[in-house]
């Protein structure tokens, strides 16, 4: 009697055992294996951001042109138009100083390029002067 409820128990335990073991190894990553899915389900979520900011921009330029479409009278569509009008200003300041900027760098660099020549041609000067001391007589 006391054989029959051991191998029960061992029978029992050992299943037991079987169950963990493979509810272990079927949830388990491996470590080779790990960076690779992690890398893969770090894509996929910044991916979902990605296309969930896309939708909630789409949303707010419908939204916004809805408004914008039902205005109730003369004064809003003015306002509006004055507010596009700036707006359009300000776009085109920021091109001219755009360029204003790019044109103080090209005179940098153009300045630049005038000290190294001059460097160069003093360097020149110094090297004429070593080998030939006469011809800078007093």
């Amino acid at each position: 009697m006391v054989i029959f409820r051991m191998n029960r128990s061992l029978i029992i335990l050992g299943a037991i055992f079987c169950v963990f073991l493979m509810v272990s190894s079927a949830t388990a990553i491996p470590q080779k294996q790990s960076d690779c899915v992690m890398n893969k389900i770090n894509i996929l979520e910044d991916m979902k951001l990605l296309i969930e900011n896309k939708i909630l921009d789409i949303s707010v330029i419908l939204s916004s042109s809805f408004i914008d479409f039902y205005s109730t009278g003369f004064i809003e569509n003015l306002i509006n138009f004055l507010i596009r009008l700036i707006e359009f200003i300000l776009n085109i300041v920021n091109f001219i100083g755009t360029i204003i900027n790019l044109g103080e760098t090209l005179l940098s660099f153009i300045n630049q390029i005038i000290y190294i020549i001059e460097t160069i041609i003093n360097i020149i000067n110094w090297l004429l002067d070593l080998i030939n001391p006469e011809s800078f007589t007093v």
